[in-house]
Order: structure tokens, then C-alpha cells, then sequence
């Protein structure tokens, strides 16, 4: 029953922007059920692929991860965390492409649902009629007042992931939200 099947908020580090090039550095999954928390670095197989912009993103460095675990160890990790979860994330596409795609180089045999729930849909709908312009994560901790952090983390962006999920999905915050918002906007001295 699909109303049973167990959510995950997951957000992943790449090397790069091709999941059919780049590689997964670091990945953090959040089980709504429980609350527990998963965070993991790997190193990368292939450093020369790595892509400068994205360490300007995440903040990678070869001394951060000195003590990361391989590819395949990820891979059977992953494996064993996302079989039969409905994986919630910001923009999930891109996560999950990243992860199959770690699971099938590994021969790891797990399936994973290749939809996802996507906060970014749920920013678009709920927060776009108040005023935000961008769906970025970023720009949607600017609009809401959250704090902005200088590199993209996995554990952090998983945290804001799920929070955002929360609070757009629960009526009663998400009407609190509303009136807030509407607030600010009529606001004449608002910034």
C-alpha cells in the first residue's frame, strides 16, 4: 500500500553535474519515520573528473576525505537505506539519477523508484504566489529567513529538505506560513 511504503529525505555531493561521469562524495538520508540520520563521504574513483565548480559548491578537498569510504562501499550502503523508500528530496531527479546509476556500476541489485517527491514543486505551488522568484534551495532559506550556509552540505541540505517537506505538506503550518507571508507583503516598511 503506498501510503505505508516508508519516506526518506536524501540529498547528495557530486563531483559534477553527469551522473554518467561525475561521482557521489558525500550523501545524507534522513527516515521520516524514525528520525535517524545517515550521513557518509566517499572518495572518488575517478578524481580527474572532478569539476572545479562543484568543489566551489560542496567544499570538497582530498584531506576531508582521507578517511571516506569507497565507491562500492557506498554502493552497498545506499543499496541496503533506499530499497523500498519513497526518497524525498530537492530536486530528487538529479539525486537519484546519481544513485542508480552508483548502484548499477557496483552491480548492487536494488530497486529504486525513479520518482520522488520534490520540494522544489512544493516551493513553486505554496511559496511562489507570496513572492519567491527562484527554487533554489537558497533562495527559498532566503525568502523564508533560514539560514544560508557558505558551501552546500549533504546533512544540511537534507535537514532543510525535510523541513521545507514539513512544513508544505502540514495544513496547519503551512496556513500559519500563508499568513505570515501575506503579512510581509502588505507590509509598507518591509525591505
Amino acid at each position: 500500500m503506498l501510503k505505508k511504503k516508508p519516506i526518506v529525505f536524501l540529498d547528495t555531493e557530486t563531483t559534477g553535474l553527469d551522473e554518467n561521469y561525475h561521482e557521489i562524495i558525500s550523501v545524507c538520508i534522513i527516515s521520516n519515520d524514525t528520525g535517524q540520520i545517515w550521513t557518509y563521504k566517499a572518495k572518488p574513483d575517478h578524481p580527474s573528473h572532478i569539476d572545479p565548480t562543484a568543489i566551489l559548491i560542496n567544499g570538497y578537498n582530498k584531506t576531508d576525505w582521507i578517511d571516506a569510504m569507497s565507491q562500492s562501499q557506498l554502493a552497498c550502503i545506499l543499496g541496503q537505506l533506499l530499497q523500498g523508500k519513497i526518497i524525498v528530496g530537492h530536486n530528487p531527479k538529479f539525486d537519484i539519477s546519481f544513485v542508480k546509476n552508483l548502484l548499477w556500476k557496483n552491480q548492487i541489485n536494488t530497486w529504486i523508484d525513479f520518482r520522488g517527491i520534490d520540494t522544489t514543486t512544493l516551493a513553486f505551488v505554496h511559496l511562489a504566489p507570496y513572492g519567491l522568484n527562484k527554487l533554489s534551495l537558497d533562495s527559498i532559506r532566503k525568502f523564508l529567513g533560514w539560514k544560508v550556509h557558505l558551501h552546500h552540505e549533504a546533512m544540511q541540505d537534507t535537514i532543510d529538505c525535510k523541513n521545507l517537506y514539513l512544513l508544505l505538506t502540514n495544513p496547519w503550518k503551512r496556513t500559519l506560513l500563508k499568513c505570515k507571508l501575506a503579512i510581509r507583503n502588505l507590509n509598507p516598511w518591509k525591505k
